[in-house]
């Protein structure tokens, strides 16, 4: 985990979110997993990717980063790890054990699409299915 964050709760995290208080430097592949973690705890994951479609895009403006074809929030790759954590929550995976996981990994995604359709302007703007290898059952049960 990275170390900016690595006192923080997902709680704690997703509270800097929400009030567009996180600083940007700590805005990292770890704080987007405990967002995930504290919301799909709370309202399950249907409804975590709904607020985080809403407020990781905020808190980008907040800090200063455009929210554009090429940066900002990317719709495929937030609905991933929403799905992740949602199958990890569901088998009762403790955070830690969430935040160490292969699949919250940062390389994880580039297992399930080629690098030019993830980062395409498609995927970047809304969800686009997998195109490598399938998601794995655990997420379209949690999904």
């Amino acid at each position: 985990m990275d170390a900016t964050i690595s006192h923080l709760s997902p709680d704690v995290t997703i509270a800097g979110v929400v009030t567009c208080s996180i600083p940007k430097t700590a805005w990292t592949h770890e704080a987007h997993v405990a967002s995930a973690i504290a919301l799909v705890r709370r309202c399950g994951p249907d409804r975590a990717l709904r607020l985080l479609a809403r407020l990781i895009p905020r808190l980008n403006r907040s800090h200063g980063t455009p929210n554009t074809d090429t940066s900002g929030y990317h719709a495929t790759i937030t609905a991933y790890y929403v799905h992740a954590v949602g199958a990890l929550v569901a088998a009762g995976l403790p955070d830690a054990a969430i935040f160490s996981h292969p699949i919250t990994s940062r390389e994880a995604p580039l297992r399930h699409w080629r690098r030019e359709t993830l980062f395409s302007v498609e995927a970047r703007r809304t969800e686009v299915a997998a195109d490598l290898s399938p998601m794995p059952d655990a997420f379209v049960a949690a999904a």
